[in-house]
């Protein structure tokens, strides 16, 4: 963002994305919960972690490298 522009609108703009996320998010784990069993939502959880402990890791090593 330039240092001329006002960042009111990119802050409301991200909350608002935010917001329509969750509430899909939402939607999707009460309809979810309802169609799948608890042995598969289990797995779909477990699954979910690694993919987001994955990203972490690979953003750590990113950050590692750029800065050493």
């Amino acid at each position: 963002m330039a240092a001329n522009q006002n960042p009111v609108p990119f802050s409301i703009a991200v909350l608002i994305g935010s917001l329509i996320w969750f509430v899909i998010l939402a939607i999707l784990l009460h309809i979810g919960r309802k169609l799948l069993n608890k042995i598969t939502l289990q797995w779909l959880i477990a699954a979910s972690g690694i993919v987001v402990l994955g990203y972490s890791f690979y953003f750590f090593w990113q950050f590692f490298i750029e800065i050493f």
